[in-house]
C-alpha cells in the first residue's frame, strides 16, 4: 500500500513515522514479528506502514520524514499567520463596538442630523461657495466658514457634514473642545461640527485657549468644520483693541488673517498704532501685516502713530516702507500731524528717514 493513501494528517503521520524509525537501528532491516505486533498495538495505520517497510526499507521512510517535516513547518506557519490575522480582526471589531459616544447622546445626535437632512432637502440650494466648502473639508483637516449674519453659513456646513457622513464619517455636533477629545473614535473617521464658533458675543481668550489646548490632532480621520460670524471685527482685531499680545500670537499661529479691516477700514495694526501698543504692532508687522491700509477718513497706521506720538511704532513703520506722502481727509500727511501735535522726536526721525531715501 502506498504511503499517500494512509496520510490523513501531516502532523500525526510525522509522529508515526518517527515512532517507526525508533524500531530500526542503523541500516535498513526487516521488522521481527514481535516488533510488528508491538507497533500494531499502537495504531492500525502504523502497522500497515510497518508492513510496507518490510518491502521498501528505511530510505523511503527517511524521505517521507523530511517531506512531512517540511509540510508540517509550512502548516504551522500558515496557522500562525491566520492566527495573527484573526487577532487583528477581533481587536478592530472590539474597538468599533467601543463607541465613545454614550447611547443617549447618539440618539440625540441622530435626531439632530435628521433635522439637518430635512432642512437640506427642503431649503438648501447649492452654490459655488458651498461646493468649495465641500472640496475643502475633503482635502483639509480644518475648515472655517465665515461671513455676515444671514448668509447661510449654518446651512452650508450642515450640507457639507451630511455629504461627509455619506463618505463614512461619524458626524458629531459639538460646542466644547473637550467634547472632541472625549468623543473622538479611535478607529472610525470623525467630523466634528461647530456652528457659530464665536458665539453670540466675541470669542474670549479663555475660550480660545481651550480650543488651542484641546489635545486633538486634526487629520484625515479627525476633521473639524466650523461656522463663524464676521461682522467687520475679527477676533484678531479685538485682541489688538484689548492689547492682548498672547491672543494675537495664538491667532497668527493658527493662520488668522491680520489684514482684515472693519467697515471703516481699521485694521488690527491701525488699532495698535492708534493706541501705542508697541508689542502688538511689532508682532503684526513681523507677521507681514499691511502698513498701507487706509481708513474711510484717509488715515494710515502711520497717521495714527504720528498723531498720538508713538515714536517706537513710527520707527517700525518707517523701516517697513510706510508711505509718508499719503494725506488724510484734511490734507495732512503723517509729518504734518507730528508737527501739529508737537511730537518733535518723531518729526526729527521722519526728516532723517527722508534724507536717507
Amino acid at each position: 500500500m502506498e504511503a499517500k493513501r494512509i496520510r490523513k494528517n501531516t502532523l500525526s503521520n510525522l509522529l508515526g513515522c518517527i515512532i517507526l524509525k525508533l524500531y530500526y537501528n542503523g541500516d535498513p532491516c526487516i521488522c521481527t514479528e514481535y516488533d510488528t505486533r508491538a507497533i500494531k498495538g499502537l495504531s492500525d495505520e502504523l502497522f500497515i506502514e510497518c508492513e510496507r517497510l518490510n518491502d521498501t526499507g528505511l530510505d523511503l521512510l527517511n524521505k517521507d520524514i523530511l517531506l512531512l517535516i517540511n509540510n508540517a513547518y509550512q502548516e504551522l506557519s500558515e496557522f500562525k499567520t491566520l492566527h495573527e490575522e484573526l487577532r487583528t480582526r477581533l481587536k478592530i471589531q472590539k474597538e468599533k463596538k467601543t463607541n465613545p459616544i454614550p447611547p443617549n447622546l447618539r440618539v440625540k445626535i441622530d435626531k439632530q442630523l435628521k433635522g439637518w437632512r430635512e432642512d437640506d432637502e427642503n431649503y438648501f440650494v447649492s452654490t459655488k461657495g458651498s461646493e468649495a466648502v465641500i472640496e475643502s473639508i475633503k482635502e483639509q483637516p480644518c475648515v472655517a466658514v465665515t461671513g455676515s449674519f444671514g448668509i447661510g453659513k449654518t446651512a452650508i456646513i450642515h450640507n457639507a457634514a451630511l455629504l461627509m457622513r455619506l463618505n463614512g464619517y461619524i458626524v458629531v455636533p459639538v460646542t466644547d473642545p473637550l467634547e472632541i477629545k472625549k468623543y473622538n473614535h479611535p478607529i472610525e473617521k470623525n467630523l466634528f461640527v461647530v456652528d457659530n464658533f464665536c458665539g453670540i458675543n466675541d470669542l474670549e481668550e479663555e475660550e480660545l485657549e481651550a480650543w488651542n489646548n484641546c489635545a486633538v490632532e486634526f487629520d484625515e480621520k479627525c476633521k473639524l468644520l466650523v461656522s463663524c460670524k464676521l461682522q467687520g471685527e475679527t477676533a484678531i482685531f479685538h485682541a489688538a483693541v484689548r492689547n492682548n499680545p498672547r491672543m494675537i500670537e495664538t491667532l497668527i499661529h493658527n493662520k488668522a488673517d491680520a489684514n482684515i479691516c472693519t467697515h471703516e477700514g481699521r485694521s488690527p495694526l491701525y488699532e495698535a498704532c492708534l493706541c501705542g501698543y508697541n508689542r502688538i504692532a511689532n508682532i503684526l508687522l513681523i507677521s507681514g501685516a499691511n502698513c498701507h491700509t487706509i481708513t474711510t477718513t484717509g488715515d494710515t497706521p502711520l497717521h495714527a502713530a504720528c498723531r498720538n506720538g508713538h515714536t517706537f511704532i513710527v520707527n517700525e513703520l518707517l523701516q517697513r516702507g510706510a508711505d509718508l506722502s499719503i494725506s488724510d481727509k484734511n490734507g495732512h500727511t503723517p509729518l504734518d500731524l507730528a508737527r501739529l501735535n508737537e511730537h518733535h522726536d518723531i518729526v526729527q526721525n521722519i526728516m532723517r528717514h527722508s534724507k536717507t531715501k
